[in-house]
Order: C-alpha cells, then structure tokens, then sequence
C-alpha cells in the first residue's frame, strides 16, 4: 500500500487530453510525471505547432503530486486543423495530437471587411480599425471570424474576433509597427468557406504639423524664424528625409528636407526671408508618405524706424546744409522703399520730397531747407512708410553778421557821407527784422533809433550824421537785433 518515490529528475510520462476541439473553444489537458515532483514542485514546459491551439508555456506539477492539468484555446480555422501538443521535463517529452475542428458555415455569412482609415503611419498613434460585418444578426454565443494579416510585422491582429450575439458586426483595432518604406497589408476575415478582405497601407512617419516661430517677419531684417516639424511617429531605425517647400522662395526660403535620426519625432529647420516691396504670405510646407503640413509666414514690407537730423538747429532761411536720415527696420523690396516726409509747421523743404531708399538698402538721405523765422521755432519733421517717425529742428531767427561802415574816418560836418551796412547771416523773416542803431556819443554823431531789413533781405544801409569837432573824436556805432551786437568805430577830424 505505500507510493514509490523515484529517486533522480522525474521525467513526463504522458500527455493526455481529447482528441478534437471545437472552433473557438477550449478543452482541459493533463501532463502526467513518471514520478513524485519533489516538495518544491515542477515546472513542465509546454508549447503548441500552431496558433490555432494556444497554451501556456509551462503547468506546474505540485509537491507530492504525480500530475498538473492546463487549458486549450482553441482558434478559428477554415479547415480541420491537425495541432500537436507538446510537453518538456528533464530530456523527457510527450506529445498529444489535438484536431481543432474548422468553424461550423451555418448561421450568418461574413458579408464584409473594412479598415478605417485606410492609410496610418506605422507606429503611431492612429489605429487602424477593422469592421467585421456579418449578413445577419449572431445566434446565442456569438459567432466567431478568423483574422489573418499579409504582413505582421506591419500590422498585427488577434486570431480571431467574435460577433457578440444579436449583432451584426464587431470591431477589431490593428497594431502597427514602425516602417521605413511603405508596406501594404492584406487583412482578411474567413467565417466557413467565405473570406473578405481588405487594404491598409502603413506609412512611414508623416508630418503631424508644422508651426512657425515667429509668425511674421519684416522681410529681409536679422528676425530669426525657425519652423518646428512634428512628426507622428518616431522615425525608423534607419533615420528619414522630409521634403520641404515654400510657396514662394522669392519671399521665404526652406531647406529641401528635413532629416529625423531613428527615434526622432520632432526637428527643426530655419526659414529665410527676403526685403518684399509689400507684404506678402508664403506657405512652408513639410510633405511626407503623401501628407502635407504646412504654415504661412507674414513677410512684411519694411518701415521706418528713425528719422535723425544733422545739425539741429539752423537759422531760418541760411545756406547752412541740414542733412536728414531715414533708417527702414528691413532692407528695401526690389522696387526701393518710398518715404513720405512732412514738416511741422510747414516751414521746411526736402530734397527730394519724398525720399525712395534703393533696394537691398536700410537707410537714405535728404537735404533740408528752411524759411526765415523772427522767433526760435522748434519744428517737427515726420518720416511715414508703414510707420510714422518724427525728429525736430530748431530753426533760429537771424543775426548780424557784419557791420560795416564807409568810410571809417570823416572830416567832422563836412559833405561827406558816412554810410552804415548791416548784414545778417540769414534773410530777414516775413514782416521784416529791426535793427536797433546806437551811437557811444551822439555830441559827435548820430545814427536812425532802428531800421528795418526788408523781409527775405539780407542786408540793409543807414546814414551817420557827423558834426564839427575841434580835436579828433571817435563814436563807436552800434547795431543790434536779439542778443546779438555789432559795432565799428567811426573817427571824427576836425
């Protein structure tokens, strides 16, 4: 009555189950040792010749026991289908021959296969979807579909898929995998001797956008734009291209592609931009597997972003050259850049009137000219393209220069006539500019209270009385407008 230990590795005596399964079901299997499994218990390596008939990799047969029992899975096929069972302990190996019976052709017919969308990148996010439709309703356990897919190691399917009762249809999502070209798959469903199928093509990574940074840009300026491509999914082992274009090149500029190494899913690339002669909007486009992204960029027309002048202050009217500057943010567009300028009050004159700055070129000049003034006027001078800038100039009035008189010396009361000349440094304003005459010692001679420069003249005479002297006599005459003074010494013989 007592058990027999075998002393050594205990081996599998045998393996024992049915013999047939049916489609989609599941039977249970015992693996029987040739002795006692030790008190740690042993595991028993399992394996099966097809998918059809899937089991665990290994049963554990507990301490003390002679036997462990595992379960069958059985698939779909279109025909009976011969699977062997096999079980591995220590050299030994027994086997079991198990026929899984082909899915039953009564009931609903499998009318249909679809995949939606019919085009993913391999690897991505986006799974493809796969619609078994059968031509009626599923009777009470469903009804099993067996899926097969041309090409596994692009998109992957369980084995089979089953329609749940009183419905038409079930779906079933793919698994897609990384490819570097791309891969069409057949995916096929097979309910009896009726097989539909359908088409998925997986594509290598495609673009998923495109984004500028900035988003505009004044054409031609040092504004950096950088674009970033962002890809759906990482890029194959052996790196990609992706082709890039622009809409217009004249106005923005890409590099032909853009390359991910394996893994990369996202990169950028530098766009340039050129002076445009108004603003203009070119698309960047990034194309991949037939899906294009894209963003526009704004290349903006330049405008002004300083008007200077030199020097800043003049006096009204004078020959003084006042030089102005306009500086544009951008290089000028092909057909140059027109600046309007204007002054106020309107007391200035430019050449040229409107300024046009050549092509390719930041900045220009222009030559100011002024009107007399009787008071210091400050006016402001506005530069306009796109934007307005302003700069001032002071405009002064004017100022004697020059006081002359002839001659400088006289015989006192005699008939010779002693004839002032005041001249200033830039014509007299509208209205005229008074003078204000003075003598050091009218006993000896004297000179007008004021006279007046005629307006836009720049010089004016006046009369010296002289009278008689008995010793020799000198009178300063002076003449003075503002805080500027002029005077001459005149002598006086007896």
């Amino acid at each position: 009555g007592r058990g027999l230990w075998v002393l050594g590795p205990v081996g599998v005596a045998s393996l024992t189950g049915p013999s047939t399964v049916a489609a989609g079901g599941n039977i249970q299997v015992s693996a029987t040792l040739d002795g006692i499994a030790g008190a740690g218990g042993v595991d028993v390596g399992l394996s099966s010749s097809s998918a059809y008939l899937t089991v665990p990799s290994s049963v554990v047969v507990l301490g003390g026991q002679k036997s462990g029992s595992f379960q069958a899975t059985a698939g779909s096929p279109t025909v009976d289908t011969p699977v062997t069972l096999t079980a591995t302990l220590n050299g030994t190996t027994r086997t079991l021959l198990v026929t899984v019976q082909a899915q039953s052709a009564s009931g609903p017919a499998l009318s249909s296969v679809a995949v939606s969308p019919t085009t993913v990148s391999g690897g991505s996010s986006t799974i493809p979807r796969v619609t078994l439709t059968l031509d009626a309703p599923a009777p009470s356990g469903g009804t099993v579909v067996t899926l097969a897919s041309s090409n596994p190691a692009a998109c992957s399917l369980p084995l089979t898929a089953t329609v749940p009762a009183g419905k038409t249809f079930v779906k079933v999502d793919g698994s897609t995998s990384v490819v570097a070209t791309s891969q069409s798959v057949t995916i096929t469903g097979t309910r009896g001797a009726v097989a539909k199928s359908a088409t998925l093509t997986v594509t290598p990574p495609r673009p998923r956008s495109v984004v500028l940074s900035p988003k505009s840009a004044y054409g031609g300026s040092s504004t950096a734009v950088t674009a970033t491509l962002t890809m759906d999914a990482p890029a194959p082992s052996v790196g990609m291209n992706v082709d890039l274009s622009s809409s217009t090149p004249a106005y923005a500029s890409v590099p032909a592609t853009a390359s991910l190494s394996a893994g990369q899913t996202v990169v950028t690339f530098p766009v340039t931009h050129y002076p445009v002669n108004a603003d203009k909007a070119p698309i960047i486009r990034a194309t991949s597997s037939g899906l294009t992204k894209q963003d526009t960029l704004t290349v903006k027309t330049a405008v002004v972003s300083t008007v200077t002048v030199s020097p800043k202050s003049t006096w009204g009217g004078s020959a003084t050259v006042v030089t102005g500057t306009v500086t544009l943010n951008a290089p000028a567009g092909s057909a140059g850049a027109s600046v309007t300028l204007a002054a106020d009050p309107a007391l200035l004159t430019f050449s040229p009137a409107t300024l046009v700055i050549a092509a390719g070129q930041t900045s220009g000049t222009f030559t100011v000219g002024s009107l007399s003034v009787a008071l210091d006027t400050i006016v402001t001078i506005k530069a306009t393209r796109g934007l307005e800038k302003t700069t001032t100039l002071t405009l002064k009035p004017p100022v004697i220069s020059v006081l002359d008189l002839a001659p400088l010396s006289v015989q006192g009361g005699s008939a010779t006539a002693v004839q002032g000349t005041i001249t200033l440094n830039a014509p007299a304003p509208a209205g005229g500019l008074v003078v204000t005459l003075a003598s050091s010692n009218t006993a000896y001679a004297t000179v007008p209270a004021t006279t007046t420069v005629a307006a836009g003249a720049k010089t004016k005479k006046f009369t010296v009385t002289h009278m008689v002297v008995t010793s020799q006599k000198t009178v300063n005459i002076t003449a003075t407008t503002g805080a500027t003074s002029r005077f001459k010494t005149l002598t006086i013989t007896p």
